[in-house]
């Protein structure tokens, strides 16, 4: 009110008592839980609490923002990219472009920006780097590869667009020939079918 005094509501038996003295409301009063300031003046709300207390927001879990997936990275999201492409859209394929982008990088850089060449590889030092492909950087080649011949079917003739030749881009990325990676991909081939025969 404009002398100061408050109207409160006590939390027993919910009764309010009006104009209440701001020295009874400031007291240690276990009755007075909260006062509601009826003037425009710059009066601090009474309250309970110890004058060290500190708000905290409570963590709901409705309440949080939920984790963003994981999205794929490196020549994957790539792929991922090249199978959302159409030959409408008014850019080149994604797979394609990266890889005749590497050409300016040195030979075998997909390799090495994949960093797969000393996994599952025993006895090999840090950054040390085989000839042959292992087992993941074999697979990723041939996932490539199975993209390459997807998308071959969007351009008239069967032929790829000026500028790119991805099979030979293919081949300099993993650092081989492209006789090469037409062996792992047969081979990745022979495999998988004998597999399925003997299951």
């Amino acid at each position: 009110h404009a002398d100061g005094s408050f109207d409160v509501r006590y939390c027993i038996d919910g009764s309010v008592e009006k104009n209440v003295n701001r020295l009874r409301i400031t007291s240690l009063n276990p009755l007075v839980t909260t006062a509601r300031r009826t003037n425009g003046t710059d009066v601090a709300r009474p309250s309970l609490l110890a004058p060290s207390h500190q708000p905290q927001q409570r963590s709901s879990p409705l309440t949080q923002p939920p984790t963003p997936p994981t999205s794929p990275r490196g020549i994957q999201h790539i792929i991922i990219q090249s199978r959302d492409w159409s030959k409408y859209d008014c850019h080149p394929n994604p797979l394609l472009v990266h890889l005749r982008d590497g050409r300016s990088k040195p030979k075998a850089w997909l390799r090495i920006d994949e960093g797969d060449y000393n996994k599952y590889e025993k006895g090999k030092k840090k950054g040390e780097m085989k000839s042959h492909l292992n087992e993941l950087e074999n697979n990723k080649l041939v996932t490539i590869k199975h993209e390459l011949e997807r998308i071959i079917h969007f351009f008239d003739r069967g032929q790829w667009p000026n500028g790119f030749t991805p099979h030979a881009d293919l081949a300099y990325a993993y650092g081989v020939s492209v006789r090469k990676v037409r062996h792992c991909v047969n081979s990745h081939l022979r495999n998988n079918g004998s597999e399925k025969r003997k299951v």
